[in-house]
């Protein structure tokens, strides 16, 4: 909890930024040895990692809208329990006197 309390100071560009360098240096990992082997082959492998960005992207989006519709699937359940709930307690345990007091 100390731990999670500590990150939770700094902003989240530092993490972001963080990030993209990981991200370059694993791109540079992932093609160096092929240019290394042949500029052929690198420029090949180019054309299918482009592809891989936009497939990320797509799933990116994907993820965004499933979040989406869960947390408005979440508002609809709450409602409904809040709703269930107020009925339960004017019809179940005969509160509609006290509930209209």
């Amino acid at each position: 909890m100390s731990s999670y309390q500590d990150n939770g100071r700094y902003p989240k560009r530092y993490e972001e930024v963080g990030r993209l360098l990981v991200y370059v240096t694993r791109l540079f990992a992932w093609e160096s040895p092929p240019c290394l082997i042949s500029p052929k082959l690198a420029l090949s492998g180019c054309h299918g990692f482009a592809g891989g960005f936009h497939g990320h992207w797509f799933g990116q989006r994907i993820t965004q809208a499933a979040a989406k519709r869960r947390a408005v699937w979440r508002n609809w359940h709450d409602s409904f329990l809040q709703v269930a709930s107020g009925i339960r307690v004017i019809k179940v345990n005969r509160g509609e006197q006290r509930v209209t007091q």
